[in-house]
């Protein structure tokens, strides 16, 4: 088994082997994918989390056999400037290969250095005392898309795994196998950091039955609320509330 690389900031997975096929997910730069099958110049690749999906061989290369230690975006976006000329813009969740210059960095796609000049990246690629809310609402305002897994755009389900994944827990891709992670609680119990299930949507709770998530509706990541009495009410979601389920103790 082959694995890759991803070398562009953000990488589709498509349900066939075109440009054309559903968007099913994203893969970030730096991220290492495991490739199952090729076909008309796509990979069909595996993530981490099992997700697979075919993805055009452009976007990848051999992974490097070399150990070399990881960092994270840890920002919306991180501005780097390359050896040699040139810029690099990765979005949140990005992996890059860290020098001991907490500054200086590699480019996955050539190990030349590149320097950080504005964002910020976390050499801990997961910090389990951050609250999924803090985390959630620096990407507030996100655009909305299908399949979408970085602040160039997320659905409901991609963007709960982006932040929990920086908080330390691996969610799975989706949200109905979401829905069977953690605890079940009573809606009357939720509390934030605590996850919403409706009928084919996810969100997460705040306080107060605010949501923070990702909305075709709205087009974007949004706080609004399931409070009747609250003027950005989602009374369209009330009704289709499925579940309640609690990921952190």
């Amino acid at each position: 088994m082959t694995v890759k690389t991803v070398t562009v900031p953000v990488a589709d997975m498509r349900r066939e082997p075109n440009h054309r096929s559903e968007r099913l997910s994203q893969a970030l730069y730096g991220s290492t994918v495991a490739v199952r099958d090729a076909r008309n110049q796509f990979d069909l690749v595996q993530t981490p989390d099992g997700y697979e999906g075919w993805m055009a061989q452009s976007y990848l290369q051999e992974a490097d056999a070399t150990e070399a230690s990881q960092a994270v975006v840890s920002s919306r976006w991180a501005y780097f400037t390359l050896d040699g000329g040139g810029e690099l813009i990765l979005p949140f969740g990005s992996l890059v290969h860290a020098d001991c210059d907490r500054e200086l960095y590699r480019d996955c796609r050539n190990s030349l250095p590149m320097m950080l000049v504005a964002g910020s990246v976390d050499e801990s690629i997961s910090r389990p005392e951050l609250a999924p809310e803090t985390v959630a609402l620096l990407l507030i305002s996100s655009p909305y898309l299908w399949g979408g897994a970085s602040p160039f755009g997320y659905d409901c389900s991609g963007l709960l795994q982006a932040v929990f994944r920086r908080c330390g827990v691996d969610l799975p891709r989706d949200s109905k196998d979401q829905s069977a992670c953690g605890q079940q609680i009573a809606l009357s119990d939720a509390g934030a950091g605590d996850l919403i299930f409706f009928l084919g949507h996810v969100a997460l709770c705040l306080d107060d039955l605010r949501i923070i998530h990702a909305t075709r509706q709205r087009g974007m990541v949004v706080v609004e609320s399931l409070n009747s009495d609250a003027p950005d009410c989602r009374s369209d979601l009330v009704d289709k509330i499925t579940c309640m389920r609690r990921l952190l103790p």
